[in-house]
């Protein structure tokens, strides 16, 4: 990829240990992220977070809570990247 290709959400970064430790990735990689993204919807579907009667939002539980440093029981994707940002170390 070059390098204007590596702008915006396909720039390079490395995450939090924390979210690294939830989304069971190597802490110290980098990424970036779209990558993260879809692995924090990964988890989501595999640990059934999402709600029933309202697909655009989804359950925190404690590990995310923990990783996204927020007391928010409910959030919507459309508000992930916001969670997302303090998980983000630029490189």
């Amino acid at each position: 990829m070059s390098d204007i290709e590596k702008q915006g959400f396909y720039s390079d970064i490395m995450i939090s240990d924390k979210l690294s430790t939830v989304l069971n990735i190597h802490k110290g990689i980098k990424t970036n992220r779209i990558d993260i993204t879809k692995k924090v919807l990964e988890y989501v579907k595999n640990n059934k977070l999402q709600l029933d009667d309202d697909k655009r939002l989804f359950r925190l539980d404690n590990n995310l809570k923990i990783a996204f440093n927020t007391t928010d029981e409910i959030i919507s994707y459309g508000n992930l990247q916001q969670f997302l940002k303090n998980c983000i170390i630029k490189i």
